[in-house]
């Protein structure tokens, strides 16, 4: 047998696997045959089909049974000597297998004719040459392709190749006395091949590297065309599937090669065939200025996973994917990673034009693995996209990781709108990033520059345009981008518009962005747009940024998003500068600067509810915050101020002003420095009513009380500065559910999932160290490429760079083992702290729902990071199970298994538009609401006080007046009420004991004491 079929499977990565070859003819200079060396066997070829016999002077290699020689076991090839090479061309017509076990060169010009399913195959040690203007084809049916066993070596130079299963096919057989194997593809065309060139043959999971290296000329100047049907074939594959294959072989540079008309017919397409200009499994290829058109489908229909792209991987986190500026244009994905692992990737400068998606990093959720990998993205351009521009869904790879966009163009432009699996309101994002909620994130998105235009109104009514949209990603940092809506229309359909989302992301970071929304769809009611749309993402600092033409500016929605800090921000034209729906909280904070700008009768803030002293949440929400504020030339400092009920219309204002505030000039500068706002030692409104047991539950929901709580856990143990000395509330409450208290515990295990292969232990210093190195051996081995493809460089030089490229791969190899042994190190003991906490968790016993769904979720986690597998059906029913719950009666575990089970959920039954009908089905009552009594009820909030308090009458009459003394009787403030709640500025008062007199229809009706603690 030339080469044994053994390990081989139908499919290679998707790519279909050639029969091994039987019943074969070679190339010899055995001269026992017969035939002289050198000599043409001119042999009788009128049986040749009518497609080769336009050739003159053919040498038809039929077969020779006059002798025989054996090369390896099994069937013995029949032997037929070539000509020596000749620099005049030779016309050959290959009817049997041919094996090539002597250094043989074609002349230039040569056509060489292969007949149906018979392959070239050159043996270990030996070398095939073709040269320029040569042409390789098949006939009537396709051929299987050239075949180079493992220690064999290749050079086309100039060639053009045709209707092979695979044009080249470097095989990576194993083999002790195998050096490698040497491969040069310099000017070639590959037409109408099912895959043009194959690096590698290895199918299934991550193989060994092989040495299989690419010649000083390298792989440059290519063209491959997958254009026209393929000739009739065993598989019926309709047409090419796959330029450039590569998997399990050295690091590579590919140069100034085109891949174009790898389209994809959909009417016959299955899971085994989507095509690619180039496929890299396990691989560190660079690829340099390289070209794609017409690859993949952009089929409104098709789902993401379907389209086809012009670069797919399935890289461990070792492998380096270089790409370096190059165009995209008409390609289902720019790169495409569907359900698998991408190690690196960093890409530079590249032109992304008419796409489903640009980059679709989409993994399934697995075993979290031990990794250093990122994904860097930089300069270039993504226009006119089907759905996303970046689209990165739920890769365990990456939230071990860091991703960064920087410097990127963003143009929305596509007319039409997205299909693909989006409940109305349609969505299309420029940037869409769903990270595990369960692990570590790492996501910076900095100076983008993000361009909504004009749709076509009567395609994309209802339509809804995002710039950055954030799920379930933790310390995100999003700074120093442009986005622009440059609607033009006044049209009720023009599209709805957000420049940023954060849904359920916490701890994010948002600076220095500005915000043009467009000025004509302004004031079109159900035309909404928001500058800053927050979506119970907590402890975000929203710090500097310009908003201008849109309806919000900042919009916080949902319990989550307390502990926020919104400072030094500028509110232009808009409805509404900072809204908050009627279920949000934010916290209180210290007095900020933000200003507001835009014109006369715009509203700085709208709060969507109304005060209630029955609802203490709607307390947690009128103090929101002190804002310094320059509007309309009036400068004051602004209170978040409750209205009286019934009196002033929801779009209102609900500042009153302090006439002493000091005037700042509108084009005052504003400084971009955190400071004077929330320090992170300081808790919020909620946390306090956490520290005082009377934290209101959310729609009467018991588990709100539990989350809060947990946050409160969670932020004081990662910021212990905010635990007072021993004795104070919150010292109290951290030991209280610290050791084997049921929070404590519960929390223990949720970090060491969230932090499963996080690098902060020694081994992990070293894996990140020896990752340093790897990275900067390939910029070394990218640099030296470079310079061994100039044409001008001599002879001398070549060889002295190729010998410093080989060191270099050896290093490199040394460094792989390296990062390997300490990966496996590293990962044993991350599995047993995993096993450490899973026997915790299950030593606990819970009671409550919400506490019991936070548990299985965790425990689920934790048994696949322990067991090195994914969840099993049980545990994915279990996750269904509470992922289909009110999230509000069944806690912060619900939010958890939504975002794990949509990675097992196939059918893509349950969206986020499910989830949020399951929600809306909660009932709004509270379960305990209290009676109003006939007499007034005085009470003051916060006791102690720090910069503000608020003085709340519930009862028959809120009309009065309100005095503050000091500790001595002497008066230091008095106000009227202004309804059920008054609020009254402390800052100015030092520290220490006063009395609030409260008198209604002049008589004392209350006397309180109020401890001031800045």
């Amino acid at each position: 047998m030339l080469f044994s079929s053994s390990g081989l499977k139908a499919q290679d990565n998707g790519v279909p696997i050639i029969k091994p070859i039987s019943g074969n003819v070679g190339i010899t200079n055995d001269p026992t045959i017969g035939l002289e060396p050198g000599i043409k066997g001119e042999l009788d070829c009128d049986d040749l089909p009518d497609c080769v016999k336009d050739l003159e002077k053919l040498i038809c290699l039929i077969g020779n049974t006059a002798s025989v020689s054996v090369l390896t076991s099994g069937p013995a090839p029949i032997l037929l000597p070539m000509p020596d090479a000749a620099t005049t061309p030779q016309n050959v017509v290959i009817s049997e297998n041919l094996v090539v076990d002597i250094d043989y060169t074609f002349a230039p010009g040569s056509t060489i004719v292969v007949l149906e399913d018979v392959a070239i195959k050159v043996l270990n040690g030996k070398k095939l040459t073709i040269l320029d203007g040569s042409i390789l084809r098949g006939c009537l049916k396709m051929w299987q392709g050239v075949f180079v066993d493992y220690g064999g070596s290749l050079e086309f130079k100039g060639v053009t190749v045709e209707d092979a299963f695979r044009g080249v096919n470097m095989l990576t057989n194993t083999g002790s006395s195998f050096t490698g194997s040497n491969v040069s593809v310099v000017d070639c065309t590959f037409n109408l091949c099912l895959v043009g060139v194959s690096l590698g043959d290895e199918s299934g999971d991550f193989a060994p590297i092989r040495k299989i290296n690419v010649a000083i000329s390298g792989i440059k100047n290519n063209i491959f065309n997958g254009g026209g049907v393929l000739k009739t074939n065993p598989g019926n594959f309709p047409e090419p599937f796959v330029g450039l294959h590569i998997n399990s072989i050295r690091p590579i540079t590919i140069l100034n090669c085109t891949f174009q008309n790898y389209g994809q017919d959909p009417n016959n397409i299955s899971s085994d065939y989507v095509t690619r200009g180039v496929s890299v499994t396990n691989c560190s290829p660079r690829l340099i200025v390289c070209n794609f058109e017409n690859i993949g489908i952009l089929a409104e229909f098709l789902p993401s996973s379907r389209i086809g792209s012009a670069i797919s991987v399935f890289n461990p986190p070792s492998q380096n994917l270089r790409i370096w500026q190059g165009s995209a244009h008409k390609v289902g994905a720019f790169i495409s990673v569907v359900n698998g692992q991408f190690g690196n990737i960093e890409s530079t400068g590249v032109t992304i034009e008419d796409v489903a998606v640009g980059y679709n990093l989409t993994g399934i959720f697995i075993l979290p693995v031990i990794n250093t990998c990122k994904v860097d993205i930089s300069g270039g351009s993504i226009s006119n996209f089907r759905d996303n521009g970046i689209r990165v869904i739920q890769n365990s790879t990456i939230n071990t990781s860091s991703l960064k966009i920087t410097g990127v163009s963003f143009n929305d432009n596509k007319p039409s709108c997205p299909f693909e699996g989006f409940s109305p309101p349609l969505f299309r994002q420029s940037i869409f990033i769903d990270c595990e909620f369960i692990q570590s994130n790492n996501v910076q998105i900095t100076d983008n520059i993000f361009l909504n235009s004009d749709k076509n109104p009567t395609l994309c009514d209802g339509l809804a345009c995002i710039g950055i949209r954030l799920e379930k990603c933790k310390k995100s940092i999003i700074a120093n981008n442009h986005f622009t809506d440059n609607h033009i229309t006044s049209s009720d359909v023009s599209t709805l518009y957000n420049s940023m989302v954060l849904v359920i992301s916490p701890y994010p970071t948002v600076t220095e962005n500005i915000i043009d929304g467009a000025a004509g769809i302004l004031n079109i009611a159900n035309k909404t747009s928001s500058g800053i749309f927050v979506n119970q993402s907590f402890e975000g600092t929203y710090l500097c940024n310009d908003i201008n033409n849109v309806q919000d500016g900042m919009v916080f929605q949902g319990s989550g998003d307390d502990n926020s800090t919104v400072t030094t921000n500028v509110f232009r034209n808009h409805i509404n500068g900072i809204k908050l729906t009627e279920d949000a909280i934010t916290g209180q904070q210290q007095a900020q600067e933000n200003r507001w700008i835009g014109s006369a009768g715009q509203t700085e803030g709208l709060f969507e509810f109304m005060l209630d002293i029955n609802d203490p949440f709607s307390i947690l929400r009128v103090e929101m915050s002190q804002f310094q504020i320059n509007n309309a030339n009036t400068n004051s400092v602004f209170w978040a101020n409750p209205r009286l009920v019934g009196t002033i219309p929801n779009d209102g204002f609900w500042f009153v002003p302090d006439v002493t505030s000091t005037q700042i000039p509108d084009n005052a500068p504003i400084s971009c420095i955190l400071g004077g706002g929330s320090s992170s030692s300081r808790l919020s409104r909620a946390d306090q009513f956490v520290l005082a047991g009377s934290f209101p539950l959310y729609r009467g929901f018991a588990a709100t009380g539990w989350d809060a709580k947990f946050r409160l856990y969670d932020r004081i143990s990662r910021e212990t500065a905010v635990l007072a000395p021993t004795g104070s509330p919150a010292k109290n409450f951290y030991d209280t559910h610290s050791g084997s208290a049921n929070l404590g515990t519960l929390y223990a295990a949720w970090k060491q999932a969230s932090n499963f292969g996080v690098s902060t232990s020694a081994t992990a210093t070293q894996m990140n160290q020896v990752s340093e190195d790897i990275s900067g051996i390939l910029t070394q081995i990218d640099a030296i490429d470079i310079s061994l493809s100039d044409a001008n460089t001599s002879t001398a030089v070549l060889q002295s760079l190729k010998t410093q490229r080989d060191l270099l791969l050896t290093t490199y190899e040394t460094k792989e083992n390296i990062l390997q042994t300490l990966s496996n190190q590293f990962t044993l003991t991350e599995k047993q702290a995993a096993n450490t906490q899973l026997a915790n968790l299950n030593s606990l016993t819970v009671t409550d729902t919400w506490e019991q769904n936070f548990k299985d979720v965790v425990s689920i986690v934790l048994s696949m990071e322990a067991n090195s597998t994914n969840a099993t059906s049980t545990q994915q029913a279990t996750l269904q199970g509470i992922a289909t719950q009110c999230q509000y009666a069944g806690g912060y575990g619900v939010l958890l298994a939504r975002s794990l089970y949509q990675g097992y959920d196939t059918n893509k039954s349950f969206t986020d538009a499910t989830y949020a009908a399951i929600d809306a089905l909660c009932s709004g009552e509270r379960t305990t609401p209290v009676e109003k009594g006939k007499n007034n009820v005085i009470s003051v909030q916060p006791n102690p006080a720090n910069d503000y308090l608020q003085v709340v009458i519930n009862g028959d009459n809120t009309k009065g007046l309100i005095t503050l003394t000091d500790i001595t009787g002497r008066l230091v403030f008095e106000t009227p009420t202004t309804g059920i709640v008054t609020p009254i500025s402390t800052e100015r008062l030092t520290n220490g004991i006063y009395y609030i007199v409260v008198s209604t229809e002049g008589q004392v009706s209350k006397t309180l004491k109020v401890v001031i603690a800045h």
